[in-house]
């Protein structure tokens, strides 16, 4: 029974501490709110766009999930090797080749996710400060693979 009332002490004092939460970055959220507000107007205006990303993300997964399984395939090959360089990547280096493949696999898709968000983000920003008439043409395929190129060619190393 104590016990129990521990239990419903912490619960009021989770409660309290989220309230605090929520007003200690009121203005965060706020900020945050009016964001998705802008985005989700952009890509109501940009139907194509948004037909576009989730098409594009997959294929690049799906790319990345295929080369990643073809090197897990090639070292598995090359460990298995009687003698010479798989003998030595066996004895030595076998945890760390795996562990260096799935690392690649995560940074892949982590590159592909944040490519599709600057884009967005790009892509939403350039809508938003536009003027009217003008809007339409922000929000097109050709615009947005634009966007992408210049992800990867000037903000790859920070993605």
């Amino acid at each position: 029974r104590m016990l129990a009332a521990r239990g419903g002490d912490f619960l009021m004092l989770a409660a309290v501490a989220e309230v605090l939460a929520i007003c200690w970055f009121w203005k965060e959220i706020r900020l945050s709110v009016a964001v998705l507000r802008s985005t989700s107007a952009f890509l109501f205006d940009a139907p194509c766009v948004s037909l576009l990303y989730p098409a594009l993300c997959t294929c690049a997964h799906v790319i990345g999930l295929a080369t990643w399984a073809l090197a897990v395939l090639g070292a598995v090959e090359l460990l298995q090797a009687k003698d010479g360089l798989g003998r030595t990547l066996r004895e030595q280096y076998a945890l760390h080749s795996a562990l260096g493949l799935l690392l690649c696999y995560f940074w892949g898709n982590g590159l592909v996710t944040a490519l599709s968000s600057f884009a967005t983000a790009r892509l939403t920003a350039e809508w938003y400060f536009a003027e009217q008439r003008s809007k339409r043409s922000i929000a097109e395929p050709q615009r947005a693979l634009r966007v992408v190129a210049l992800g990867l060619r000037k903000h790859g190393g920070s993605l």
